[in-house]
């Protein structure tokens, strides 16, 4: 489901971070749910509270994700794509809300710390629960994830960039990557790379 808050013109539209296989035999209906819920969802919560943020000069903060710069395969596919869209919709919603006096902006996490990633971690997520066992790599998913945890930020961390972009005028950085700042780094760099180094260093 998207979560949204909103309070004095502020409008934070968020999903529920799950993703699906890209291959299986329900593949359409599944990433069609994806969709309607990252994309289509934070569209609607936008449509509904344009007026009331227009009207309080307020902003809108979408969370996108970085796996919508880097895309993905398997189970991250159509999470990928639908935030790469949260990325587009934003982007347009800004121009507009701009000449009104309101402003939009996309944040982009890399790792989140949360109750999946710690037990991914930990090595207690019980990988043959999943809906799609068959396309699910368990060993790699588990090796990267124990990279990518070293990386992980809190939850507060996002909560933190949502707070400083409500109360900033700055209207140039549209789009932030909320990463530690080495990893922020390495990211800025990589999405700016030709996509053909991008596949062979994210593959």
């Amino acid at each position: 489901a998207v979560h949204h808050r909103v309070h004095a013109g502020i409008a934070v539209a968020n999903d529920d971070g799950k993703a699906v296989a890209s291959f299986e035999r329900d593949v359409e209906r599944e990433h069609a749910r994806v969709v309607d819920v990252n994309l289509t969802g934070t569209m609607r919560v936008c449509n509904a509270l344009a007026e009331h943020v227009v009207a309080q000069r307020g902003v809108v903060v979408n969370i996108a994700s970085i796996a919508g710069r880097l895309g993905g395969k398997g189970a991250l596919a159509a999470y990928g794509a639908s935030k790469h869209g949260v990325n587009g919709y934003t982007k347009g919603l800004r121009y507009e809300l701009n000449a009104l006096g309101a402003r939009a902006y996309a944040i982009e996490p890399a790792l989140i710390t949360t109750p999946m990633t710690e037990r991914t971690r930990r090595g207690t997520y019980d990988f043959s629960t999943s809906r799609y066992p068959s396309v699910i790599n368990a060993t790699r998913f588990k090796e990267a994830s124990s990279v990518m945890n070293r990386f992980a930020l809190p939850p507060s961390a996002v909560a933190d960039v949502i707070v400083s972009l409500v109360f900033s005028s700055n209207q140039s950085q549209p789009h932030v990557i909320v990463a530690p700042p080495l990893m922020k780094l390495v990211l800025t760099l990589l999405t700016s790379l030709p996509h053909k180094w991008q596949d062979k260093l994210v593959n």
